[in-house]
């Protein structure tokens, strides 16, 4: 538990930016999740 709460900033800065472009690429993630390969 004190790793995750010492590393929780770091961890957020990290995924934030992610988490905002597959939000913004919702769309075309689900498209590429359900046409066949």
């Amino acid at each position: 538990m004190v790793f995750l709460l010492k590393y929780a900033p770091f961890i957020t800065l990290l995924t934030y930016p992610v988490a905002d472009y597959l939000h913004k690429n919702s769309r075309l993630c689900i498209m590429m999740l359900f046409l066949p390969p």
